[in-house]
């Protein structure tokens, strides 16, 4: 008898169910970071997410300051590490960076993975406004692809159930369906 996959998503008060998301960077000091605290503002009830980082780091402060220019404590969040178990449980892996998606673990086929390319902000040089506008335009970035996720979801639940299919495929498949429309 096959055993059972682990709890996919979680229920909230009213039932409702929540997809597992997990976002991946290389530190876990940003864009993770940002995605994590974007997410569960905006997916409140929605999205269940998490951040972890292949090689993890402590969290930028740049990260913290533009993220409470909109309203966005995070604070309190740590840098850490991929566990693979809490991995393993996820509905869905989003990597933010192109190391994070060539390195992140194998993950069981019935969890969906997608990849956001989002420039580093740390790596931007210039002056400290310089500097601080690479850290917005990462924000607003995951912002708009955070919002638009949660749209996804909640439009299209089979985003969420993966069934072994490649994220990409589903996407491609739903936007030929779709006459060209985006997800």
């Amino acid at each position: 008898m096959k055993k059972s996959p682990p709890r996919l998503y979680q229920a909230d008060k009213s039932g409702k169910k929540s997809a597992r998301v997990m976002f991946l960077c290389t530190g876990n000091s940003c864009r993770s970071q940002m995605a994590e605290g974007l997410a569960r503002e905006l997916g409140k009830g929605i999205i269940e997410p998490y951040s972890a980082g292949v090689m993890p780091s402590e969290m930028h402060p740049k990260t913290v300051q533009v993220m409470k220019e909109i309203s966005i404590d995070i604070s309190n969040q740590r840098s850490k590490g991929i566990d693979e178990s809490l991995l393993n449980t996820m509905d869905i892996v989003i990597t933010l960076c192109s190391s994070a998606e060539a390195t992140c673990p194998m993950t069981p086929p019935r969890i969906r993975r997608i990849h956001w390319s989002i420039d580093d902000p740390k790596s931007a040089t210039g002056t400290e406004e310089e500097v601080l506008n690479a850290f917005r335009n990462a924000r607003d970035e995951i912002r708009k692809h955070v919002q638009k996720f949660i749209e996804d979801i909640q439009n299209n639940p089979k985003i969420i159930k993966n069934n072994g299919k490649d994220a990409m495929s589903l996407f491609k498949i739903e936007r030929d369906s779709n006459d060209g429309n985006d997800l």
